[in-house]
């Protein structure tokens, strides 16, 4: 599924373990990069995956869709789950490591 189509996913899922599994899906989005073309995999080593390059950043969409779901665990009283998922964000996301 598109990172677009994700998000929007997630702007409407209410059930905690769907939004857990669209942000894991933006995180490994993120860690993965993609593949080199199959003719320069021929260069060996010195051809490593490349960085994503896409109309939406996905760090932002996972971010966001971490704070949603932190919201809507709140709303349905699963207080004891939210603050692992704030705590959780504050961690995967480096922008908010350096606001500390």
């Amino acid at each position: 599924m598109p990172l677009w189509e994700q998000y929007q996913q997630c702007l409407v899922a209410t059930d905690p373990m769907e939004l857990a599994l669209i942000i894991e899906q933006f995180e490994r989005v993120v860690s993965e990069g993609a593949e080199p073309p199959s003719w320069m995999k021929a260069w060996g080593n010195h051809v490593k995956n490349q960085p994503l390059r896409t109309s939406v950043d996905p760090q932002a969409l996972g971010a966001a869709c971490t704070l949603r779901a932190a919201g809507v665990m709140a709303e349905a009283e699963y207080l004891w789950h939210s603050p692992s998922w704030q705590d959780r964000f504050s961690h995967t996301h480096s922008w908010s490591r350096r606001q500390r």
